[in-house]
């Protein structure tokens, strides 16, 4: 019996088991490099918010970073991508490992070569990116454990290494180039799948747009949904049809609104004034852009509680899908006006104070709504350019503030008009991965200009998060020794992300000796160095004129009436004379249960600081006796209120999500809405509630 000359001998002592774990690895290596070409061709050519997951951030480790560095690609190629035929010619040598000899030392050459180029990528990560990624490292391991099981099984195979060696080179040289063309191939189609869907998308973009202009052209890219109380008052919604209204003979204006954010909690109210006063033919609604339909009890409540928009009809529209056809800025107040023949007149308007071009003549948002009422259908401001909330700061006065320092543990003041020197705010987060990229650049920067240039850092830490095992607090704190940054860190609870209008990270302002904002840069800056340097030449020459002051905000109004221990009804504005914290829980409720001692706690320690706390069960007044065995062991003494109704209450459940607590200050105005439980015990949380009182609002 004739034998096969290029099959491979039996080598004795030879193990199948190291070429099954090597095939293992290898699987497990192509779908992380699967994954890591999807997140990079994502990042760059379609969803640019896709993201590496299983990767905590910290000051060594940011996946996201390096899978998107200008160190990614090679001629055009995402690195991750050279793993996939590499892998799955080392899969297919592994298959073919009887038929040829010499299969054991290409996998120990290839895999030293791997290696090798993993160790340089190593390097790149570490001294040109700053970051580590997790699942290079992976592929690093693997890498290396190719290298070492390829030479384990070589040493025991090597003398049969220079049998039939032709015959390899050829079959294993054309396999791998088949391989490597497919799989670039196939690379290039998914990116120009992802380039082509994006351009379709603004295409379809620009072609609404097109249409949206012409007179009687309007349509709406989906159907509205209103809100629904049924008689349990809980929230449903059923869409409404507000196509029949356009080019009825009446302009159409609808005020989108994100409540809770003060851009939009300072523009709906004063745009819908400015309806009412100078186009009052107009009809009018609020709109909100919502992922789901789910959890709607609160916006209604924010929306309802807001005196200028009680009255108005409000809407949701359902996955933000009339919003992304119509170019709106997102988490935004903004007007989309109709004419009243069916053209859009302006979609893009966020800023009442800001004058507008109409024909080439500037004029004020008042007049402009004059001239639509007065029957000109051709004011249509399709030029006007959407202006994100800090870019309308410039020119305005800084406002002041106090905020915990995470560094001193202490609060400190702020106030722009007492600056000694020009000052930077910036507004950063240490898990941003385009803070991680500006920041050592600025600190860079900031070393040679101390003498001109101050800073004050700003950050949302939450003390109940934990990033990379350790509490977000801790873990800012150790990002910012790594890089050597040494200015005040302020801890912000929102009130001065909101007051700055400040909507993403990093975001900053550069502030004038008098305390004027004068220059705004949202996310990073190009160029940082000469952008700051043109920056501070301007804010060099002192100005003659003198900065304009904020616009006041209008805040949700806290009404309801509230039922006491003797069975009389009591209003909320009765009780609250002072700032307060109205905290809504019930004993039937877990979470509550938890959480309330602490609360009680917290409450009387800043009682002495003057601010009073108004406790509120959902329960009805003949749960009394309930309530009140729950609370003899707490000896709290203050007065406990029972079934709030009235208002908003009268409409939506009052027990729609307990607990929750409410920041208020003495006028009954919102300034702060806690859904869920906090941590009341943690001494940072307790300084971030406490701005709330500190800085006037």
């Amino acid at each position: 019996m004739e034998t096969n000359p290029l099959e491979q001998p039996p080598v004795k002592g030879l193990k199948e088991w190291p070429y099954r774990l090597l095939g293992l690895l290898l699987v497990a290596g192509l779908g992380i490099a699967l994954h890591l070409t999807w997140h990079h061709e994502n990042s760059y050519y379609g969803d640019s918010q896709a993201k590496l997951g299983f990767c905590p951030e910290n000051a060594v480790i940011n996946c996201d970073v390096v899978n998107t560095s200008r160190y990614s690609e090679f001629l055009g190629t995402p690195i991750a991508l050279f793993a996939i035929p590499t892998y799955l010619f080392l899969l297919i040598l592994i298959a073919v490992r009887r038929r040829f000899s010499q299969v054991p030392f290409a996998l120990f050459l290839i895999g030293l070569m791997t290696s090798a180029y993993s160790a340089f990528l190593a390097g790149v990560s570490y001294f040109e990116i700053g970051y580590g990624c997790l699942w290079c490292m992976g592929l690093y391991a693997i890498n290396f454990l190719t290298a070492l099981i390829g030479y384990k099984t070589y040493r025991k195979s090597r003398e049969l290494y220079l049998s039939s060696p032709g015959n390899f080179y050829r079959f294993a040289i054309s396999v791998f180039l088949v391989l490597a063309t497919l799989c670039i191939s196939g690379q290039r189609m998914y990116r120009a799948t992802l380039q082509k869907r994006f351009v379709a998308q603004n295409d379809l973009r620009n072609r609404s747009a097109a249409e949206l202009w012409k007179p009687k052209g309007f349509r709406f890219a989906s159907t509205f949904y209103k809100p629904v109380f049924s008689a349990d008052k809980r929230v449903t919604v059923e869409p409404e049809d507000l196509q029949p209204l356009v080019g009825n003979g009446k302009p159409l204006a609808i005020v989108y609104h994100t409540p809770g954010l003060f851009q939009s909690d300072s523009f709906a109210p004063q745009m819908i004034k400015l309806i009412q006063k100078h186009l009052p033919q107009a009809q009018v609604f609020v709109a909100i852009a919502v992922r789901d339909s789910n959890r709607l009890e609160s916006i209604v409540e924010d929306v309802y509680s807001t005196v200028e928009l009680k009255n108005i009809p409000l809407f949701f529209d359902l996955d933000s899908a009339n919003l992304r056809v119509l170019g709106f800025p997102p988490n935004q107040g903004a007007l989309l006006l109709i004419g009243k023949e069916g053209s859009l007149l302006a979609n893009q308007i966020t800023d009442v104070s800001r004058p507008i071009t109409v024909r080439a003549k500037e004029m004020t948002v008042a007049q402009w709504l004059s001239l639509i009422a007065q029957g000109d259908s051709e004011a249509a401001l399709s030029e006007v350019k959407s202006l994100t909330g800090g870019e309308s700061l410039v020119g305005k006065c800084a406002p002041a503030f106090n905020l915990p320092d995470l560094a001193g543990r202490k609060t400190l003041s702020f106030n722009p008009s007492a600056l000694k020197k020009p000052t930077l705010l910036v507004f950063w987060s240490p898990t941003c991965s385009h803070c991680r990229e500006e920041l050592p650049k600025l600190v860079k920067y900031h070393s040679t200009r101390k003498n001109e240039l101050d800073i004050v850092s700003i950050t949302r830490s939450r003390p109940q998060r934990n990033v990379g095992g350790k509490n977000q607090v801790d873990f800012t704190l150790e990002y910012a020794k790594s890089i050597g940054l040494n200015w005040p860190i302020l801890s912000d609870s929102g009130l001065v992300s909101n007051l700055y209008r400040v909507d993403s990270t990093p975001t900053t302002l550069l502030l004038s000796s008098s305390g004027t904002v004068e220059h705004f840069w949202k996310g990073t800056v190009p160029g940082l160095e000469a952008a700051y340097e043109s920056a501070l030449r301007e804010v060099r020459v002192p100005s003659k004129k003198s900065c304009e002051p904020l616009e006041t905000i209008e805040k949700p109004q806290l009404e309801l009436s509230l039922t006491t221990a003797d069975s009389k009804k009591v209003s909320s504005r009765e009780i609250i004379k002072r700032p307060t914290l109205v905290h809504f829980w019930a004993t039937w409720c877990l979470p509550c249960q938890e959480e309330l001692p602490h609360f009680l706690k917290f409450a009387n320690k800043v009682s002495a600081k003057g601010v009073d706390s108004l406790l509120i069960t959902v329960e009805s007044i003949s749960d009394r006796d309930k309530v009140v065995d729950f609370l003899k062991p707490f000896k709290w003494s203050a007065p406990v209120y029972y079934s709030p109704s009235g208002g908003i209450y009268d409409m939506i459940n009052n027990a729609y999500s307990v607990p929750r607590t409410y920041l208020v200050n003495s006028n009954g105005e919102v300034l702060r809405k806690y859904l869920g439980a906090q941590e009341w015990q943690n001494e940072h949380f307790q300084e971030l509630v406490n701005t709330w009182f500190q800085n006037p609002l």
